[in-house]
């Protein structure tokens, strides 16, 4: 009996690794989004998310649906990507850097952060030209990794 049930959750987990939901920011629809969206899907798209949407949820606020929804889910440990629905990445709250969140361009690209004051080979390694990395004024970059980044045409912006 126990091994039965133990089973039945084990498939659930397995099912909810593969599922992903789609969800726009223009037409949420807060009375369809439910935890259940949270139980039966671990990665959630967020498409059209406007910088107006980024700032509300930089700053947590609890009036907006979107934001409460979002951080409903990070606590069932969902994994969000946010795909941009504009091009200014400079208007991306620098707060939103630290979340447990992917931010992807509406050119697909993902926008990649290191929180280091060194930013080393290592940190850039993995990155493609599909990345744009984020680097603070205050961050220092190796010569081997910015060869990397110079050779495989990774852009990157300076934030203050």
């Amino acid at each position: 009996m126990m091994d039965n049930l133990i089973e039945a959750i084990v498939k659930i987990l397995v099912e909810r690794q593969k599922n992903s939901l789609v969800v726009s920011c223009e037409d949420f629809d807060q009375k369809l989004r439910t935890t259940k969206d949270f139980l039966y899907h671990q990665t959630i798209h967020l498409k059209q998310v406007g910088a107006i949407q980024l700032a509300k949820l930089s700053k947590l606020d609890a009036e907006d649906a979107v934001t409460v929804w979002m951080t409903k889910g990070l606590e069932y440990d969902c994994e969000f990507i946010l795909h941009l629905g504009f091009s200014a990445v400079c208007l991306i709250p620098t707060a939103l850097y630290e979340w447990p969140i992917t931010i992807e361009t509406n050119e697909g690209k993902r926008i990649r952060v290191c929180s280091n004051k060194i930013i080393t080979y290592s940190d850039v390694a993995l990155l493609t030209e599909q990345d744009i990395l984020i680097r603070f004024r205050h961050q220092k970059i190796t010569d081997l990794a910015k060869e990397f980044v110079e050779k495989n045409k990774i852009q990157q912006i300076v934030r203050t």
